[in-house]
């Protein structure tokens, strides 16, 4: 979920940090800061990042920084985990995106109607002009079988009384989602 560019500034600010923890320690006098192996600075930094602290903070100094890091950490670790939440959440989303006729119509889009309901003499009357409606003569429930099933409908305009009706039957709604 993070750009690379995250992970390379996220690499970059490690060693950095293990680099200023390393000169810290060879400035002060505390012998249980200092290592043999420099490269056991940024193993330290490295912890840090992912969770686990290990640094031995004896002077202000030390302690500010592993602080700063600390927090660091935490923020980088919220903003993974909310990023990570955040894909996975747009990955799923639909992508008709339709509230109410007015939307259809304005993303030009195929609308299935029966035939000589209220519901298509209320979009005629409203849309005059729209050239997308498609007309069922069927009997309700296979129109609404029908329009949904069939590849050239992109929605299906019905009471909702009659979506009430048909809702949880398999020969109507079959492989819808919802």
């Amino acid at each position: 979920p993070f750009d690379y560019r995250t992970w390379i500034m996220t690499i970059l600010v490690s060693i950095f940090t293990g680099v200023i923890y390393w000169s810290m320690c060879r400035l002060s006098r505390d012998q249980e800061c200092r290592f043999n192996n420099p490269t056991q600075y940024y193993y330290l930094t490295a912890l840090a990042i992912t969770g686990h602290f290990e640094f031995k903070p004896n002077t202000l100094r030390t302690m500010i920084l592993t602080l700063s890091i600390a927090f660091w950490s935490v923020l980088l670790i919220a903003a993974y985990t909310a990023n990570l939440a955040s894909f996975f959440i747009v990955e799923n989303a639909s992508t008709l995106n339709i509230n109410s006729i007015h939307d259809a119509v304005h993303q030009n889009r195929h609308i299935c109607v029966w035939e000589g309901t209220p519901d298509d003499n209320f979009i005629t009357s409203a849309y005059p002009t729209y050239q997308k409606f498609i007309r069922f003569e069927d009997e309700k429930e296979l129109f609404l079988s029908s329009a949904g099933l069939s590849k050239q409908c992109d929605i299906t305009v019905t009471s909702v009384d009659a979506w009430n009706t048909y809702e949880d039957q398999k020969a109507v709604n079959k492989g819808c989602k919802l």
